[in-house]
């Protein structure tokens, strides 16, 4: 049982290699620092259902350790990406003056 741990590692593919690399998960407070806002906004985000991630805790009836997919966080910014308005028709004025009736006191009076 003296085999050295290194030995006992397999090489990876070079493709599978890439894959590892692009599966890579994120925790919450790591997202939450690339993105600039609260490690609580994130899980908000993760309960509410906007995110998906994997609950990566040992006891799954205690606190969730949640693990994000960097597809999933791909995912999520293309659902809240800023989309330009279309343009809304541009309304024409009406002319009130012609059923106009005035109900106040003018200067005249």
């Amino acid at each position: 049982m003296s085999i050295a741990i290194s030995e006992r590692k397999k090489a990876v593919p070079e493709g599978k290699a890439e894959r590892i690399a692009k599966r890579q998960k994120l925790t919450p407070p790591q997202m939450a620092a690339e993105y600039g806002v609260d490690p609580n906004k994130v899980i908000g985000w993760i309960v509410g259902g906007e995110l998906r991630a994997i609950n990566a805790a040992a006891n799954l009836g205690g606190r969730p350790r949640y693990l994000i997919d960097r597809a999933d966080i791909e995912a999520f910014e293309s659902n809240r990406a800023v989309a330009q308005p279309a343009a809304a028709p541009r309304r024409k004025r009406s002319n009130l003056s012609a059923g106009l009736v005035r109900h106040f006191r003018g200067d005249s009076e």
